[in-house]
């Protein structure tokens, strides 16, 4: 319990930080579809005229960015890279932290097993990451509400944010897997940035380009979208089972890889 609640006290001025940007970038995205709802501007042939490299990365596709859940949609992609940041770093720096600040000698020598040590570091990132999810949740339950004339849209966003926290999950067992396997701080962090930016730019290519459709099993970013948990209402089993695996794998590696290493004082 005390490691538990050293790692939140470690990191609650960080979390505090990404929550802030996400609350922004909610209040922000609603304030501006009021601002084009109140317009004479045709947010749907603006949005249509612009290249399709730009198209893909605002992950507009088909939506219609006339009604509110169309445009809070377009959102989604960046909820998920900033929780993808978020919980991959936590993931990463949480595990190998201790050799960084040379601190490891000190908390590894306790009568406490590596397993319970990494299980509370592991609880304390879990709970960073719910966190950040429930703010999320709760900042587009208020802002929508302030804007939304039309049918309740709770329903909808709690599977966005469903999905989200899955995706979560997923990219904080990679980087405390990263965290377990690499001997530096830097290295995960930076490979865990890496692995997350490049299936980021996968997913964008793919909505370019068709044809490399084939490649959306390698690229998490593709497992939830926007458009088809919004307006189809359910998360899709391959995605379930992939994401699973991963989690599962990114779960043992984390343990077996960080239980057998040498540690560095």
């Amino acid at each position: 319990m005390n490691i538990f609640i050293r790692e939140l006290k470690a990191n609650l001025k960080s979390l505090l930080i990404w929550c802030g940007a996400q609350f922004f970038i909610i209040f922000a995205g609603m304030v501006k579809y009021s601002g084009f709802s109140k317009s004479d501007v045709d947010i749907n042939a603006l949005f249509k005229d612009l290249p399709q490299g730009l198209k893909a990365v605002f992950g507009v596709g088909e939506l219609d960015l006339t009604q509110i859940e169309g445009f809070y949609s377009i959102f989604f992609l960046f909820f998920m890279l900033l929780a993808a940041i978020h919980a991959a770093m936590i993931g990463a720096v949480i595990i190998s932290k201790e050799e960084r600040d040379h601190s490891a000698d000190f908390l590894f020598s306790k009568p406490v097993s590596r397993r319970r040590i990494i299980t509370a570091k592991l609880l304390a990132g879990l709970f960073n990451i719910l966190v950040f999810n429930l703010v999320t949740l709760f900042s587009s339950f208020y802002f929508i509400s302030l804007y939304n004339d039309g049918d309740p849209l709770a329903g909808k966003v709690t599977i966005l944010m469903a999905a989200l926290l899955i995706f979560q999950l997923l990219f904080l067992f990679m980087g405390s897997a990263l965290g377990a396997i690499l001997k530096t701080t830097r290295q995960a962090t930076s490979l865990a940035t890496g692995i997350l930016l490049g299936t980021f730019f996968i997913s964008i290519a793919i909505d370019m380009d068709n044809r490399l459709d084939f490649l959306k099993y390698i690229t998490p970013f593709k497992y939830f979208e926007a458009d088809s948990l919004m307006f189809g209402g359910h998360l899709q089993l391959v995605s379930l089972v992939l994401c699973a695996i991963l989690i599962g794998l990114g779960l043992v590696l984390t343990y077996t890889r960080f239980c057998r290493r040498d540690l560095l004082t």
